[in-house]
């Protein structure tokens, strides 16, 4: 008999980041509310600041504008990505349900060892990219620091001298909370996203293994109404099909409630990558400037690549399921499960494809295409200058 598992508990450490960024939602939790509002209110004071920035900036060089143009896209987006999260708190949470009914608790004891496998690799990229997102706002804090280029954090306009001692100390530390929550809270709203991917290949896996050991699985199957083979095999191949509805059900809430986050996401990599190519093309190799973009170019690209490869491994993982059919053992089996394996067939030729505002399919030739048109926007931006 296989242990029950709490599927759930993949998404523990990247729940923990979102309350802690005030991403998460809590019905009656007032005191959570309140800091959720200050935190928010003063995060889009920070934006409005860095946007008035480069709005006065227009009248400079190229170069000029977009110093500070990338890291204000990348906060805009954080925000924006911020408010459709807690718009669509409900229905993304809803996909638990899911999770949590007895369709999707493994079979045997390799089912339950490709379900660790899965979440071993999500807490990796957890780790992973906590790492990068840290190094970025670690460079954007620590930079001022060692080099006279800039004096804040970020570049940021205020209609008053904040060069004045403690106000500049202040403000600096403000800026400064205010980058980490803007990387680590655009961090958690993709993480979830990355691990419920995960969970919808694990799944495919699952059904996938049990249709290709219908055989030595419905041997083992403990039932007390049904003591004929066959009938158990068709009864397994039953729950397999509703399985896997439950599946495309999950895959269509998450695809629905994330569309909107994952197009801004694109956009802005995309506008983020192209600038900072362009920057790096001009700053000395190896300076602390350098370091700083690197970082930052390095985070943009590890979010869309991590979209573009989970939606890649669920395409890939569901499309296993049509070929799984013929490594079961329907040669040997009744005329009734033949049928039933031809509907279950039909179910599954067509994979599961998640989708950017229903526009563009994500997966790894997407993320070829965006790095493509990225170099060709920077060759553009390069030409312009010179």
């Amino acid at each position: 008999m296989v242990v029950r598992m709490n599927l759930l508990q993949a998404f523990d450490d990247n729940i923990l980041l979102l309350k802690i960024v005030a991403i998460w939602c809590f019905e009656n939790e007032f005191l959570y509310k309140i800091y959720r509002y200050f935190v928010t209110s003063v995060l889009v004071l920070h934006i409005t600041t860095m946007i008035l920035f480069v709005v006065s900036s227009k009248d400079q060089k190229l170069d000029v504008i977009l110093e500070g143009t990338y890291v204000t896209v990348g906060a805009t987006e954080a925000l924006i990505k911020n408010a459709l999260f807690r718009r669509n708190f409900t229905a993304i949470t809803n996909t638990w349900h899911n999770l949590e009914k007895e369709e999707f608790q493994p079979r045997t004891d390799e089912q339950k060892m490709i379900i660790d496998d899965y979440v071993s690799s999500t807490q990796i990229v957890f780790k992973i990219f906590n790492t990068i997102v840290g190094l970025t706002g670690s460079t954007l804090i620590i930079l001022p620091w060692l080099t006279e280029e800039s004096d804040l954090p970020t570049n940021s306009w205020f209609p008053f001298d904040y060069h004045r001692p403690v106000l500049h100390e202040v403000i600096y530390i403000v800026i400064s909370i205010c980058a980490l929550y803007f990387v680590f809270g655009n961090c958690g709203i993709n993480l979830y996203c990355y691990i419920s991917m995960s969970q919808i290949a694990a799944q495919c896996d699952l059904v996938a293994d049990t249709v290709r050991n219908i055989e030595d699985i419905s041997k083992n199957f403990n039932t007390s109404k049904l003591s004929n083979h066959e009938s158990i095999k068709s009864t397994i191949l039953i729950e397999c099909v509703h399985h896997y509805n439950l599946i495309r059900n999950y895959a269509d809430v998450l695809s629905d409630s994330f569309k909107e986050i994952i197009m801004y996401q694109f956009l802005s990599s995309t506008v983020m990558i192209c600038i900072t190519m362009y920057k790096l093309s001009l700053v000395e190799p190896f300076s602390p400037h350098f370091f700083q973009i690197t970082f930052f170019q390095m985070a943009a690209t590890s979010e869309i690549f991590c979209y573009c490869f989970f939606g890649e491994l669920v395409t890939e993982r569901s499309s296993r399921l049509f070929y799984a059919t013929f490594e079961s053992t329907w040669w040997d089996s009744t005329k009734k499960f033949k049928k039933n394996l031809m509907v279950f067939m039909q179910q599954v030729q067509n994979p599961i494809v998640f989708y950017g505002w229903n526009i563009f399919a994500i997966n790894l030739e997407l993320f070829k295409s965006i790095m493509q048109k990225s170099w060709s926007f920077f060759l553009a931006l390069k030409n312009v200058q010179d």
